[in-house]
């Protein structure tokens, strides 16, 4: 039996996009061999599931043919095993509509439907209802309890990787969209939105990626300890600055391959793969956008940001407050970072050290930010 669902009865606590593999119609399947992927896998709904999936969640009444389905598969990560299906749909009396099946297995210990699934598909049916999101339109999801895959249905984006392009223009524009978002996302009260059901990033959350990330150093480099434990003597610091502002929504991993520009480098942003996304501090997102510093300094991608949250907040916060949180959530990114090196198998102690000095450095940036002059947004 399969259960679908727009969203509204989805209940669980929680925790993106491709590499290749085809398939050419309904009848017929091909499916290229990824070493990558585990034993079982995930596999593509059959074609009467699809059928029914797309007669519950399109819209347009009569029946929807499918004109193909090519599949993607992508290695196991942190989160499980990922496969994604485009989806070529002709509609009764209408444009053809193309769409994206992306399926979710929980990882051992998860419960089902997957968390991740359950987290993402709130995300976006908040954010469809806010046209300045952008994010790829959300049609529900199908649950298939006997294979315990949980699969959203969404619109299939168009365009270009924000990561494909160096342009200081463009880069600009996106910490000003971004801004904007947070800005407008903060005055709509969603401290108070518990119907959300999403994670919040409080104190507790904080406290505890510190924790996890100094007891897997430690055990990995017993060495790093006494250094670590310097480090984070000050992480009260870090803490205060990240939760003292109005939360927003946040995506939780806005790197700029997590961002597509529809129909191209002059498009609209659209961000996806929402599966960590949370209520907390804004600047979370921001330290994640500028970690690859294509054509714009760290500093200019924060004004533009503040100068975004400027144009829709009756009160917004000045430039140094965010510079503030900035350089914190740097901090609790990079400690994220500390703690996946000392967990991955492959990754050497040399890399945890780096990890150390630059969190170091991101230490004395934030002393440094808390000491600038209050000075208002440009």
């Amino acid at each position: 039996m399969k259960r679908h669902s727009r969203g509204s009865d989805l209940a669980a606590e929680a925790e993106a996009h491709p590499p290749h593999v085809e398939t050419d119609t309904m009848a017929r399947t091909k499916t290229r061999r990824d070493p990558q992927q585990p034993g079982g896998g995930l596999a593509p709904i059959s074609d009467a599931d699809l059928q029914s999936a797309l007669r519950e969640h399109l819209p347009g009444s009569g029946p929807h043919g499918v004109r193909w389905r090519r599949t993607f598969k992508r290695r196991q990560d942190w989160r499980g095993s990922r496969l994604f299906e485009r989806v070529k749909v002709e509609r009764p009396g209408a444009d053809d509509l193309e769409v994206c099946l992306k399926y979710f297995a929980p990882a051992p210990g998860d419960g089902f439907p997957a968390p991740a699934a359950l987290r993402e598909a709130r995300a976006y049916e908040f954010l469809n209802g806010l046209p300045s999101a952008g994010t790829a339109r959300y049609f529900g999801q199908v649950h298939t309890p006997e294979a315990r895959h949980s699969i959203l249905v969404l619109e299939w984006v168009h365009g270009r990787r924000l990561k494909k392009i160096a342009s200081v223009e463009r880069w600009s524009a996106a910490g000003s969209w971004l801004g904007r978002l947070h800005g407008e996302l903060s005055s709509s009260g969603l401290r108070h939105r518990e119907d959300l059901a999403l994670p919040r990033h409080d104190s507790t959350f904080f406290a505890r990626w510190a924790e996890r990330a100094a007891r897997a150093a430690v055990e990995r480099c017993p060495e790093a300890g006494p250094r670590l434990e310097r480090l984070l003597r000050d992480y009260d610091g870090v803490v205060e600055a990240l939760t003292s502002t109005e939360p927003t929504l946040v995506h939780g991993e806005l790197y700029c391959t997590n961002i597509m520009l529809r129909g191209g480098p002059r498009g609209g942003f659209c961000p996806f793969d929402w599966e960590t996304a949370a209520i907390g501090c804004g600047t979370l997102d921001l330290a994640y956008l500028g970690r690859q510093e294509l054509g714009i300094q760290p500093m200019d991608l924060l004004r533009a940001y503040a100068r975004g949250w400027a144009d829709v907040a009756l009160r917004p916060p000045s430039l140094q407050t965010l510079s503030v949180q900035h350089a914190a959530a740097r901090v609790h990114e990079r400690l994220y970072l500390v703690w996946s090196a000392a967990t991955h198998r492959r990754v050497g102690e040399a890399k945890i050290w780096k990890y150390l000095d630059i969190l170091e450095g991101l230490m004395g940036d934030l002393a440094a930010a808390r000491a600038g002059d209050d000075s208002e947004l440009p």
